[in-house]
């Protein structure tokens, strides 16, 4: 007498197991790809958006901490040319009328590091008297932007944001927060020299 043997892959009811192995869902893989991409995206939105707000917050605050900090202090940030320590001729001070200030381009031999150079720089000079003058930057202390003396209004006009200045850089109206920066300024066997330039007046 003999006796079946049931298949062990056969179900009650004569259904059949299936014994190939379980496949992966192709749908969660491409679910988790499409997850990091997303992620990757937004990653890379946000440094872009940094990289666009960094400069612009510090564009738009800069008059805070630049009418704040000494000059020495922003040294690094400012230009060679505006920084050097040699004495730098601006021309005989007989050539300039009395009150009116000139602008003038003069070359400056500067250091910048191991770099040696001359580099043009743009100053306003002022006459006041036959033995002094002053030497002063041509760029609004309130965003950087630069002015331009006008006869006619009496005094420096810059065309950004309404800033207005007398003719010895002193602030009259708009925002600028302090007068016209300044250089070291001296009167020499009739000749106007002039170096770096000074910590901001209060």
């Amino acid at each position: 007498m003999t006796t079946s043997q049931q298949d062990p892959r056969q179900l009650p009811g004569g259904a059949q197991a299936d014994s190939s192995p379980e496949s992966p869902d192709p749908g969660a893989s491409a679910f988790s790809r499409r997850t990091f991409v997303i992620a990757l995206m937004s990653a890379l939105g946000a440094i872009a958006a940094a990289i666009v707000a960094l400069p612009t917050t510090a564009f738009v605050t800069a008059p805070g901490w630049l009418s704040t900090l000494p000059r020495r202090l922003l040294s690094e940030t400012v230009s060679p040319a505006l920084r050097s320590e040699d004495w730098t001729s601006a021309g005989a001070i007989g050539d300039l009328d009395i009150g009116v200030p000139a602008y003038l381009t003069v070359d400056r031999p500067i250091v910048d590091g191991w770099v040696k150079r001359v580099e043009p720089v743009g100053v306003y000079v002022l006459r006041e008297t036959d033995a002094k003058a002053v030497v002063m930057d041509p760029h609004c202390t309130h965003l950087g932007c630069p002015v331009k003396f006008a006869i006619g209004a009496g005094g420096f006009l810059c065309p950004c944001h309404g800033g207005a200045y007398d003719e010895r850089g002193y602030p009259k109206a708009g925002p600028p927060p302090r007068r016209l920066d300044i250089y070291e300024t001296k009167v020499e066997d009739g000749e106007v020299l002039f170096r770096e330039l000074l910590v901001p007046e209060r």
